[in-house]
């Protein structure tokens, strides 16, 4: 079994938000490290197969999901070029007792990305430890 380390959502990027994300999602997922030194690489795993999974950057995965779980984003005032998303954590339509998250990045995807883990695994979260590095 591989071993899981907590890390700050605040923080995640690239293939750590990516698992993340999928966690949410309830996504059967693997880490498979890259070729020649382009690090971890995180895939979803089902009937059809494997593909490589990142909705952080991918617009095709992520877009779907802030469908279903975003009701707001925008950019802040000043050049900072960061990105602010809300997130839900569970159904719709939008109720306003419903839990929900504010998270920045400097994307749309990172940003709502950010917020879904945060709504529905809290400010920390366990990832596999070869995301952040360690062995596979």
């Amino acid at each position: 079994m591989n071993q899981m380390i907590e890390v700050k959502v605040a923080d995640a990027t690239g293939p750590t938000l990516d698992w993340l994300v999928g966690t949410t999602e309830r996504l059967s997922l693997q880490v498979i490290r890259g070729e020649y030194g382009t690090g971890p690489r995180v895939f979803q795993v089902d009937g059809r197969g494997m593909i490589r999974y990142r909705p952080s950057t991918d617009w095709s995965q992520g877009g779907p999901l802030m469908d279903a779980h975003c009701r707001s984003y925008g950019a802040v005032q000043n050049n900072s070029g960061v990105i602010r998303s809300f997130a839900y954590s569970k159904g719709e339509p939008y109720d306003p007792l419903r839990p929900m998250r504010l998270s920045s990045g400097p994307t749309i995807l990172i940003a709502f990305g950010r917020a879904r883990v945060r709504a529905m695994l809290g400010d920390t979260a366990m990832v596999p430890a070869e995301l952040i590095g360690g062995d596979l």
